[in-house]
């Protein structure tokens, strides 16, 4: 640490007390700040995991799903049954601030469509491919960034 060359006077002592206070004041601030922070990181992480583990769960379904209907219906016709989806579902970022810091968040409006095709010509394991899709495109928005 350097060294200061101060005059040893009672008024510079003072002053000195005061701002070595004022920077131990700022120190424990900051310090509650990153205990905050790092719980808040580590507390998404945890969920994100969890989340994560439960679309990849979700996805290998829905894609083991959309194999059968493929191998009931032929691929073409599972191709023209999801030309029919022409609702999106928007999504849209928001920034939360803990502490001052920004965290970003997910927030999706809207749902998929229950059934986006005619169910005239097309079989059971199209519905619950279309289900299985369904159900990931809700859970995907809630992983956060």
């Amino acid at each position: 640490m350097p060294q200061v060359n101060i005059a040893p006077t009672r008024t510079n002592l003072i002053r000195l007390k005061k701002e070595l206070r004022f920077a131990k004041e700022g120190y424990e601030i900051l310090d509650r700040k990153r205990e905050a922070l790092t719980g808040e990181l580590v507390r998404v992480a945890k969920e994100a995991d969890t989340l994560q583990k439960e679309v990849w769960a979700l996805l290998q379904t829905a894609y083991d799903a959309m194999e059968k209907a493929r191998l009931v219906m032929g691929s073409d016709h599972v191709e023209w049954a999801s030309l029919a989806v022409n609702k999106t579902v928007e999504v849209h970022l928001r920034l939360r601030g803990i502490m001052g810091v920004a965290i970003p968040q997910i927030e999706a409006r809207g749902e998929p469509p229950k059934l986006p095709y005619s169910p005239g010509d097309t079989s059971a394991a199209l519905d619950e491919a279309s289900d299985a899709f369904r159900e990931v495109l809700l859970r995907i928005p809630q992983l956060r960034c």
